[in-house]
């Protein structure tokens, strides 16, 4: 009796120490210590810096495309021989690269699958190449016509470029949240999509600073950090570490283990618990995608949750966002607004802040409220801007206003950005999370490519010739814009989507029915 006490003893203490181990292991995963080391921080510094490009270059073509030496050697005067690019050319500098970034959007799953988050990089460095090649032995000597030609002209360069830029912007926040340690990684992500708001501060900085510069300089210096920075960026890239996810989507095990040992210090017990839970996760995904395919996305019982996905992205760029962002430093120059590049640098800066204060405002106070708080404050504003426009800005405190009311309406404009990404992920099953994200991002690059060619043949001199009075008429996209968001935007919050759906579509039918009551 004493034998068979002494063994269930001694099972019940082998259980307990399991036990014990299991909620050690645990802890260090969630809440783990000593979790900082070189390794982490390289690659956080090496994979954050590349979202940076897309700032930067998202930024500084709108003040590039107003500097009057750029403007003169790549087209010559314009319109009453003022230096001012005409509709074609700025369409040709703003509008056809869009092109490559949506098809990036859908080149990044077939190009990161076979090779990996690392090659997808250099990949994407790879046709950022073409621009870093014609600057290099340049830069000192002054950028020759061909240089500018490429610039300005050559469309398929361009579609090349924003092509790279958007597989870096879509690889990047994966890989990062692959190599970080879970309790830190919503904020690595986080920082690093900041940062692109920070680095468009300096964009703005940058070509403020050059426009005071009398000589080709004023425009060689911004292009060269352009064409510079991919080359620097593609070599760092080199010292990155793969990700042990996608190395263990390919059965290569070891490799996989010894990549995450040294992002967790070499704690054995935390690496194998990580490498374990990442397999389960990637069966569970395969299984999912084993039953589902792209085109359910578009099926009757999805194809509601997959419109109201993609519509807020479309929605921001209809609302005139590149109005007050791409073309912004346009518009203040017609207007007639002496200081033009400084209120360029105040309005990154708001659309910095106004990007970071988003995510808290839609979970403190719900995705309908904020959303159709904003979007009304965009049309008043919108009108109020057109307004003054019509007054031609001819006193000084017209164009202040006009600067003040810009300034705030790009604040506005950037808490509508977090919208798209928050009902992308929110609205759509979870086996369909990843094509409905691919579809709005797809559809918000088709509707910013339209805005971007349609903007030039309404401000531009020659053309349209409405310059700041363009406000107007996307005063009038936002209201419509408004409406549907009434009736068809559920307040996801508190996770009750679908009840939220039939409540606004059940008010919807019976406004509608009481409105044909009436009539008849």
């Amino acid at each position: 009796m004493s034998e068979s006490v002494h063994k269930h003893s001694a099972s019940e203490d082998g259980h307990v120490v399991e036990e014990s181990s299991k909620v050690d292991v645990g802890k260090q995963l969630h809440h783990p210590k000593n979790w900082l080391n070189l390794r982490v921080i390289v690659n956080a510094v090496i994979i954050g810096l590349s979202l940076g490009l897309y700032g930067y270059d998202n930024v500084f073509v709108g003040p590039l495309v107003t500097l009057p030496l750029f403007v003169l050697k790549c087209q010559g005067p314009g319109v009453d021989g003022l230096p001012v690019f005409d509709a074609r050319n700025l369409t040709l500098m703003v509008t056809v690269p869009l092109v490559g970034a949506a098809l990036g959007s859908f080149g990044v799953v077939p190009i990161q699958g076979p090779i990996g988050r690392k090659g997808a990089f250099l990949a994407a460095y790879g046709f950022l190449f073409e621009n870093v090649e014609l600057t290099r032995g340049q830069v000192g000597h002054g950028i020759v016509n061909q240089m500018l030609l490429v610039q300005a002209q050559d469309g398929m360069t361009n579609i090349l470029e924003d092509f790279g830029i958007s597989i870096l912007t879509n690889v990047a926040p994966i890989w990062l949240s692959e190599l970080m340690p879970a309790h830190v990684r919503g904020r690595s992500v986080g920082f690093a999509v900041a940062g692109i708001g920070i680095v468009g501060v300096m964009a703005a900085v940058i070509v403020w600073g050059t426009e005071q510069i009398s000589d080709e300089r004023q425009y060689q210096i911004p292009l060269a950090i352009q064409a510079g920075v991919p080359c620097v960026l593609c070599l760092l890239t080199l010292l990155a570490s793969e990700s042990p996810v996608w190395l263990l989507s390919k059965d290569r095990n070891e490799l996989a283990r010894k990549n995450m040992l040294s992002l967790r210090n070499h704690n054995v017990q935390v690496t194998d618990a990580e490498l374990a839970l990442q397999s389960i996760a990637l069966k569970q995904k395969d299984e999912a995608r084993a039953t589902t395919r792209w085109m359910d996305i578009l099926n009757k019982h999805n194809f509601e949750r997959t419109l109201m996905s993609g519509y807020p992205t479309s929605a921001g760029q209809a609302s005139g966002a590149a109005l007050v962002g791409t073309y912004g430093t346009v518009l203040l120059v017609e207007a007639g607004i002496t200081n033009a590049y400084e209120v360029t640098i105040i309005v990154t800066v708001v659309q910095f802040v106004g990007s970071c204060v988003a995510p808290y405002l839609y979970d403190r106070l719900g995705r309908r409220p904020v959303a159709l708080s904003v979007y009304a404050l965009i049309t008043i504003l919108s009108a109020v801007l057109g307004g003054l426009a019509y007054t031609d800005l001819l006193e000084t405190s017209q164009r202040n206003a006009f600067a003040a009311l810009t300034i705030i309406l790009a604040f506005v404009n950037a808490i509508t950005s977090a919208l798209g990404f928050l009902v992308a992920t929110e609205v759509p099953t979870a086996s369909l999370r990843e094509p409905t994200m691919t579809w709005a991002t797809f559809w918000g690059y088709v509707t910013s490519v339209c805005t971007t060619f349609i903007i030039p043949q309404i401000i531009s001199a020659g053309a349209g010739d409405l310059g700041p009075k363009a406000y107007l008429i996307f005063m009038g996209t936002t209201i419509v814009i408004e409406g549907i968001l009434y009736f068809f935007l559920p307040e996801r919050r508190t996770g009750h989507w679908l009840r939220s759906t039939s409540y606004t579509k059940r008010n919807f039918r019976r406004g509608s029915g009481r409105a044909m009551n009436a009539m008849s």
